[in-house]
């Protein structure tokens, strides 16, 4: 069972993850 605290690590990374993509899209549709 994952702890509280490395759940919310791995939430966290997913929404950076997410927002990087969202991001690069963004440059890449721009360019």
């Amino acid at each position: 069972m994952m702890t509280e605290k490395t759940l919310n690590k791995n939430l966290n990374q997913a929404k950076t993850n997410k927002k990087d993509e969202f991001y690069t899209q963004l440059s890449d549709i721009e360019t």
